[in-house]
């Protein structure tokens, strides 16, 4: 018996016509993409929201200075507090 490539005794694949072969790679690409969207809108409304509390904080400390509740040196430190990122 003579020797045989390997790829002579696989199980030869379905053939399948190139545009159905190119519309299934093309869904896989849109679903991925779809699915990065998605991932991305959640995280930038999380930073959207985490801005919108720092800065109703920042206004309401602004406030309580104006009427003269707290301290030009409260303030200042409170603001500086804030503005420091938590890592």
């Amino acid at each position: 018996m003579w020797p045989v490539a390997k790829a002579d005794l696989a199980p030869h694949k379905k053939k399948e016509a190139w545009s159905e072969n190119k519309e299934q790679k093309f869904k896989k690409k849109e679903k991925k993409q779809l699915k990065l969207e998605t991932k991305n809108k959640k995280k930038k409304r999380k930073i959207d929201q985490d801005e919108w509390d720092e800065l109703a904080r920042d206004t309401h400390l602004m406030k309580k200075l104006k009427k003269k509740k707290i301290k030009d040196t409260d303030f200042d430190k409170e603001f500086e507090n804030d503005a420091t990122p938590d890592a």
